[in-house]
């Protein structure tokens, strides 16, 4: 039986190291759930999102079967953040109507 969740991460354009930290990391091996992590914000090929310049932050997304909230939260802190307070995890499972907001907070 499925048990998708929508995952939506927003943070700073300036964080270009933890992008590249996210959308390389396999967390299919990391037993996260079915799923990975894409880069939909403006500096992805598919062009700019937001206006002419693109957006002020970058963004990434994916959906996931059965997913393991923990463990992508333990790898989000993992991540070599600039400003770790303007990370900002939505989470949305399927049965939920309203999505359910994270964020990093004093490296919690």
């Amino acid at each position: 039986m499925s048990d998708f969740t929508d995952v939506l991460l927003l943070f700073s354009y300036l964080e270009d190291e933890a992008m590249e930290y996210l959308v390389e990391l396999d967390l299919r091996e990391q037993d996260i759930g079915g799923g990975d992590l894409k880069r939909v914000s403006a500096d992805h090929p598919s062009g700019h999102w937001g206006g002419h310049v693109g957006a002020a932050c970058h963004a990434v997304a994916g959906t996931f079967n059965h997913l393991d909230t923990e463990t992508l939260r333990r790898q989000l802190r993992a991540a070599s953040w600039k400003c770790p307070h303007g990370v900002q995890l939505l989470l949305h499972n399927e049965n939920d109507v309203l999505f359910g907001l994270w964020m990093l907070l004093d490296g919690q």
